[in-house]
């Protein structure tokens, strides 16, 4: 059914976001590592408007500023691998989304460079594992991101993403009681009272017209 069919006209929903299970999505014990590791996840590296491309770009100008390791998660070429198969990154294939918490614990950084995000539920899951996030301010993206906490938001092009992802991988992450209450908007249990409010609102209107 379409929206207007089971909302009456003179009720308003609000926005509601996709949610997070907190008891799924959380940081591990911070394991002192010698070499950062920046990540890229997407159900496929190939899509175009994932900009894998401009991934690599980041990955090739941190490099020459330190070492730097990557790992890549989503549905990769033989041919894309091969093209980078001289360089520090791990190409994992698709992971099963039981499995996308220990990703985003292996990483230091994950970077976003999609034009093609409604909201990017990843870059949430990433903050709630205490991962920081850099990613292009395109759709919702920049909603998900409490600059300067929990990651940083770049403009649409190669020379921006390099320069926050720079940020990025210095930046310190903290559960400070701002990213608390920033993160605690997307879990779960407060999405399900959002949910909760629509339809109690839905059913009290349509009582009233019958």
């Amino acid at each position: 059914l379409y929206t207007s069919q089971i909302i009456p006209s003179n009720i308003t929903p609000s926005v509601i976001e996709p949610s997070v299970n907190k008891t799924s999505f959380f940081p591990k014990n911070t394991i002192n590592k010698k070499m950062k590791t920046i990540g890229f996840i997407a159900y496929s590296v190939e899509d175009p408007n994932k900009n894998f491309e401009d991934f690599i770009h980041v990955f090739d100008q941190l490099n020459l500023r330190q070492p730097i390791h990557a790992i890549v998660a989503g549905n990769a070429l033989p041919t894309t691998q091969a093209l980078h198969a001289k360089k520090n990154i791990t190409f994992i294939g698709p992971i099963d989304p039981l499995d996308t918490k220990d990703f985003y614990q292996n990483i230091d950084l994950l970077i976003i460079p999609s034009t093609s995000e409604s909201f990017g539920l990843t870059s949430v899951e990433a903050q709630f594992c205490g991962t920081p996030v850099v990613a292009y301010r395109h759709g919702g993206l920049p909603e998900t991101i409490l600059e300067g906490y929990t990651g940083y938001v770049s403009a649409t092009n190669r020379e921006s993403l390099v320069a926050t992802a720079l940020q990025g991988v210095s930046l310190k992450f903290q559960f400070s009681p701002e990213v608390k209450r920033f993160l605690s908007q997307y879990e779960t249990s407060k999405i399900n009272e959002k949910y909760l409010s629509l339809y109690s609102s839905i059913i009290d209107e349509n009582q009233l017209l019958c």
